[in-house]
């Protein structure tokens, strides 16, 4: 267990005996500057994930063919994407 930028040798494997507190070290915890705001920020950035394949933005559909249900691989997965809402729809007959 280390943290960044520290080259201190691992107490662990010193043959001199060592205090009980130089078997642990503080960890690092990165900071970005600006901080990141996912409230404020959220017309760019985004926490929705989606299952299965995505297409990119710039590449065309056909290439990535066609999801179960005939539905389009870049309309996602996702709880609000259309795959679902379709598969639903097969499943409840409507």
């Amino acid at each position: 267990i280390g943290s960044m930028g520290s080259d201190t040798p691992l107490a662990v494997l010193s043959n001199k005996p060592q205090s009980f507190y130089n078997y642990f070290k503080q960890l690092f915890a990165q900071v970005t500057n600006p901080p990141i705001d996912a409230i404020r920020e959220e017309l760019i950035m985004s926490t929705e994930t989606t299952i299965g394949p995505e297409a990119m933005p710039d590449a065309d559909v056909e290439r990535h063919g066609r999801l179960a249900g005939g539905a389009r691989a870049d309309q996602g997965l996702g709880p609000g994407g259309q795959v679902v809402a379709h598969q639903l729809d097969l499943a409840l007959g409507a």
